[in-house]
């Protein structure tokens, strides 16, 4: 019998015997018996619409839909949980989900994504001019040939913990073109090793052998290499639940283009034109739109196709949820690969932007980085480590890398508190100074003059010097509010001139958006 029909409306016997005999009168005693026999037994008291039943099973069935109810409200509280063990920066890692089943995915994925056409390959360009790809990995120790640009590359030093490399840069020639790129993967990590290696090998080809950039087209063949690389990597890598961000940056012979998709990231660095900071301090220019949550047209693309955004209790960001799962909790919204997070609004269409390099100052550099630097270090703080050692682009790669290791491994870190413990992540940077050649024209910051500080007493003459009896110490010429409030009114004037004169304009290209950025766009 089910639920419902224990549960449908009841009546009495009598009250059934009573509108059989029309107008018949109630018998007291009949009652009295009926009242009696359900007191004492309460097995065939009530009747319903489908026959009889009795007290004990419908409080049977109330107790198994209290305890339905009560199991469905723990599983509700329990997606909204953070579960240190399973989670990663990025991503929730399934192969340690205690209790999910991977084959689950088949239940959400139809299959649109394999649907997805293929874009043209040529080899006709790369036959002619060339291709040349260099790859790096965390354990490779080469050389790469920089061809007149100056290069550096670094990764962070192994731990032993770590049995995959889940990052991998590549340096790229064909013709009057340099393709420069980096990528880190998320998610399984048996799985994400092999996503990033496929990635790094198929993307430079991808680009290269378009026929777009044939016929000039940047944006239409890096654009159609995104495509083209997620759709071969979902048929040769399991990415359901396994993803890769990526970041290219093409040096033609009038622009530097940059693409990406996810949090591996392109920053500018500027030399600070302001007096004395000229020679030591750097602006940073983000090339690179974020693709989080926090963003308003990823949210709500991701709400658009039926995603769900949670916060974890004891988490620190939103993340992207299949509904009533806990999985893919995925920090990214726009990645190669998993397929799972594609179906609720993750996509792998990159935005591309452009630099005019006329428009570049002198000793300016592009700083290509991993998630997992970004994650611990600011913008400004990671460009004006690259001007400590502004002398060797590799070694000013590796001290970026291995300080961003070191916030990374230190147990106060914010970004850490909410993962697992030792958990790997992505620290390697990939360095190009477009305005220079080789190390002839590096600067040389050890050898300048120190800095030219301005000169004269600060102070007034009558104070004595609290230190010594004979030393006169003077009163400041201005006060401590008195040059907060003029450095503060000359930062709101430069900012507004900036905002006014060089903001980064937006355009779209077919269906990508493509950003004109400037090195005098506002400064993060």
């Amino acid at each position: 019998m089910s639920l419902a029909q224990l549960t449908s409306k009841r009546t009495m016997q009598f009250k059934k015997d009573l509108h059989e005999e029309d107008g018949a009168e109630l018998d007291a005693d009949a009652v009295g018996n009926r009242e009696a026999d359900r007191k004492e037994g309460g097995a065939v008291a009530l009747q319903t619409a489908t026959g009889m039943s009795s007290i004990d099973k419908k409080e049977e069935a109330l107790e198994q839909i209290m305890c339905a109810e009560a199991f469905a409200g723990f599983q509700q509280m329990n997606r909204h949980q953070l579960n240190h063990r399973q989670m990663s920066r990025c991503c929730v890692d399934v192969s340690r989900h205690i209790g999910f089943e991977e084959d689950r995915a088949w239940e959400v994925i139809d299959g649109s994504d394999m649907a997805e056409v293929l874009s043209d390959s040529d080899d006709d360009f790369t036959l002619m001019e060339g291709m040349d790809v260099h790859i790096m990995g965390p354990n490779d120790k080469r050389t790469v040939p920089c061809r007149g640009l100056r290069i550096g590359h670094a990764f962070a030093p192994p731990s032993t913990t770590e049995s995959f490399e889940l990052e991998r840069m590549f340096v790229a020639y064909c013709g009057c073109y340099t393709l420069l790129g980096i990528a880190n993967s998320h998610g399984i990590p048996e799985h994400a090793h092999e996503l990033v290696r496929f990635v790094i090998e198929e993307m430079p080809k991808s680009v290269f052998r378009s026929p777009r950039l044939a016929g000039g087209d940047v944006v239409g063949a890096m654009g159609a290499a995104f495509r083209r690389v997620h759709r071969k990597a979902i048929e040769n890598v399991d990415c359901r639940f396994t993803g890769c961000a990526c970041t290219l940056l093409m040096i033609a012979e009038e622009h530097i283009w940059i693409g990406h998709v996810g949090d591996c990231r392109a920053v500018l660095g500027v030399p600070d034109n302001s007096g004395n900071a000229e020679a030591f301090h750097f602006h940073p220019v983000n090339l690179t739109p974020s693709h989080h949550l926090s963003q308003m047209d990823e949210f709500d693309r991701v709400i658009e196709e039926g995603g769900e955004v949670r916060r974890l209790v004891g988490d620190n960001v939103h993340r992207m949820f299949l509904k009533d799962e806990a999985v893919p909790g995925l920090l990214l919204t726009r990645a190669i690969g998993d397929r799972v997070a594609h179906m609720v609004g993750l996509s792998h269409t990159p935005t591309l932007g452009y630099i005019d390099k006329r428009d570049l100052p002198d000793n300016s550099f592009i700083l290509l980085g991993g998630g997992g630097l970004w994650a611990t270090m600011s913008d400004r703080g990671v460009v004006n480590y690259v001007g400590k050692y502004f002398q060797d682009a590799n070694e000013a790669a590796s001290s970026v890398a291995r300080e961003g290791l070191r916030r990374w491994e230190d147990p106060s870190t914010r970004a850490r508190t909410c993962i697992a413990d030792g958990e790997p992540d992505c620290f390697g940077c990939l360095i190009l100074f477009p305005n220079q050649t080789g190390m002839e024209n590096a600067r040389e910051v050890d050898s300048k003059a120190p800095r030219p500080f301005a000169i004269g007493s600060h102070y007034l003459d009558g104070i004595v010097s609290p230190l010594s009896s004979s030393a006169t110490l003077n009163r400041p010429r201005r006060t401590w509010r008195d040059m907060k409030a003029v450095n503060r009114t000359l930062t709101i004037k430069r900012q507004a001139e900036a905002i006014e004169d060089t903001g980064p304009r937006k355009d779209y290209v077919m269906d990508f958006q493509v950003t004109h950025f400037s090195p005098g766009s506002p400064r993060a």
